[in-house]
């Protein structure tokens, strides 16, 4: 009786470990994203790629304008902007272009992009989710969560972007 309740308890914690390491994968681990095939719009409707981009850096930030976390990020993502001239910041959405329209007369320094499908399609489920990208695509950095870009200078110094 004893080693059928011992195997039990282990099916039982194994079930249990393997829905943790699941859902913090889900969740907390940026996925790896083909930048290149984004279908992403701008607000007037205009097809925009990474391979257009005018900067050596793009930073893309998943976001939802209902997040309280990604609002929080908006203003560090400005002062980025505002004192980095080689990178720029593209806020990418699934939202409608209405409120993304309406969200961009409030933050003109960024770019705000539509994105084709809904962001859990591209395995997107937490915002704000940013990757920092040079010209060619490569993805340089991934983060899940709230970054005060602004003072964490030294993460993009150490990977060679800050100036």
């Amino acid at each position: 009786m004893l080693p059928r309740r011992f195997l039990l308890l282990a099916l039982v914690l194994f079930a249990i470990g393997g829905a943790v390491v699941y859902q913090y994968n889900k969740y907390r681990v940026a996925p790896e994203i083909n930048f290149q095939e984004l279908q992403l719009s701008n607000i007037s409707g205009q097809t925009v790629s990474i391979t257009n981009a005018t900067t050596d850096y793009v930073l893309v930030c998943f976001f939802g304008t209902w997040c309280g976390s990604c609002i929080s990020e908006v203003p560090s993502l400005e002062t980025l902007v505002a004192n980095q001239t080689n990178i720029s910041v593209w806020l990418v959405s699934d939202e409608q272009p209405e409120r993304l329209s309406k969200f961009q007369q409030t933050h003109p320094t960024l770019q705000i992009l539509q994105l084709a499908r809904p962001l859990s399609e591209i395995n997107i489920h937490t915002v704000p989710t940013a990757y920092l990208l040079n010209k060619s695509g490569d993805v340089l950095l991934k983060k899940v969560g709230e970054i005060d870009w602004s003072t964490d200078a030294k993460l993009l110094s150490s990977i060679g972007v800050a100036r």
